[in-house]
């Protein structure tokens, strides 16, 4: 499946450039998958922008749903150049990590 062209508008960068407390995860336990989807598209882009290598999602072991999701929407995404789930120190099965593209 192709991928979408990348586009980073200066609004963008100027915003991340003034946010220099960027995590390397982000926490999406206990939301709906709908919300916890547009936190992490936002999150994505702006960890990209950043300059960040990888990240970790952590969205809690649960029923499998928002982990599911998650790992099914991160595997064609853009942004996105690998996923997979935690190693057991990092967090196990509640957290998924990625690698993101290259800016």
């Amino acid at each position: 499946m192709p991928r979408k062209a990348l586009s980073v508008s200066s609004k963008k960068l100027k915003k991340v450039e003034a946010d220099k407390t960027l995590q390397g995860e982000i926490r999406l336990r206990r939301l709906q998958p709908e919300e916890a989807m547009a936190r992490l598209e936002s999150y994505l882009h702006q960890a990209f922008i950043y300059g960040l290598d990888s990240v970790k999602i952590i969205h809690g072991k649960g029923t499998d749903t928002l982990r599911d999701v998650v790992r099914v929407e991160l595997a064609t995404h853009p942004l996105v150049r690998s996923v997979r789930g935690g190693y057991l120190e990092e967090g196990g099965e509640g957290v998924t990590i990625i690698e993101l593209e290259a800016l």
